[in-house]
């Protein structure tokens, strides 16, 4: 099918569950998660949308499917619309490929707590994909939420979160205040440290690699490797400024795909000058989705390489 607004690939899932004993009181099982779960593993893989349409049949129970979405036009020269693959971790649209995503349902699931972090990550991941024509800003919120489940799976030292900066004014502070250690166990415990971990799960899982290529028209629209801590912590602000000011910021992070920018090409106008400078560093909506899926397919590949074997990811030093 030639790429425009409407065209779409339809596809059917189908697998065999074991048999079921007759018996009375037997409740049936209910299979209709594995369809929204396939379609969040598969738009990681391939970085393209992918909706779920609900059962068609399940135990003998036939269903007809949701296909609203089919009437809904998209813009196709948006990375995870286009039939082109991507430009980092580029996997064939061959619908061959998924044979990477089943063996996720098929492993044994040997660790759990990677298997259940992964899982939920990649869930919003694919509804900021399916959200960000309608609603950016709220697709933007998806993408921070998957960043916060990922960097939550790892287990992180206090001082693993501070700065050079940080640790020498608690070290001043226990060395010259009465009862010092005691405020600085206080002052630990209350820093930011959920947006610490966010940014340093991201400077750990995207590698010098990303910043080869990039999705953007222009070079001056991509992001680059000097400001990416900055940037990805300017992003998390966002999203907690925008809970604290109610100031909508969806105009300047929508996806556009004239230029496919990852980055803002000048100083956005709000009343808030705080909001503003934050906006103005932030990734867009494209360039921090294609950070998240990155750092997706590498926490898979580190944590769990039988997932996606055939890609092959290495683990280059990291990028912060």
């Amino acid at each position: 099918m030639a790429e425009g607004p409407l065209s779409r690939n339809a596809f059917v899932l189908c697998f065999e569950s074991p048999p079921m004993e007759k018996a009375a009181g037997i409740v049936l099982p209910d299979y209709s998660q594995i369809g929204e779960s396939m379609a969040s593993l598969m738009s990681v893989l391939y970085g393209k949308r992918f909706d779920s349409h609900g059962v068609i049949e399940s135990n003998g129970h036939f269903s007809l499917p949701d296909t609203t979405v089919f009437a809904l036009i998209s813009d196709p020269d948006l990375p995870h619309n286009s039939h082109r693959i991507r430009a980092n971790l580029p996997v064939e649209l061959d619908i061959r490929e998924v044979a990477q995503v089943v063996t996720f349902f098929t492993h044994g699931r040997a660790n759990e707590r990677f298997s259940q972090t992964f899982e939920t990550a990649c869930s919003f991941y694919s509804r900021s994909l399916r959200a960000c024509e309608s609603d950016p800003e709220v697709a933007y919120l998806h993408l921070i939420t998957a960043g916060e489940i990922l960097a939550s799976f790892f287990e992180r030292d206090h001082d693993d979160l501070l700065d050079e900066s940080m640790k020498s004014a608690l070290i001043a502070i226990a060395s010259g205040l009465p009862n010092g250690d005691k405020i600085v166990k206080t002052i630990r415990g209350r820093l930011l440290q959920i947006k610490r971990r966010f940014v340093k799960a991201f400077t750990e899982l995207v590698t010098a690699d990303f910043f080869v290529n990039s999705e953007s028209s222009q070079a001056f629209f991509a992001l680059n490797f000097d400001t990416f801590e900055q940037r990805i912590a300017a992003a998390y602000d966002l999203r907690s400024q925008f809970v604290h000011t109610g100031i909508h910021f969806g105009t300047w992070i929508a996806p556009r795909g004239t230029h496919r920018a990852e980055i803002q090409h000048g100083k956005p106008v709000v009343s808030n000058k705080d909001f503003a400078k934050t906006l103005a560093t932030a990734p867009t909506f494209i360039g921090l989705e294609r950070i998240v899926r990155f750092a997706l397919l590498r926490f898979a590949a580190t944590e769990g390489r039988e997932v996606f074997p055939a890609l092959n990811v290495e683990q280059p030093s990291p990028a912060a």
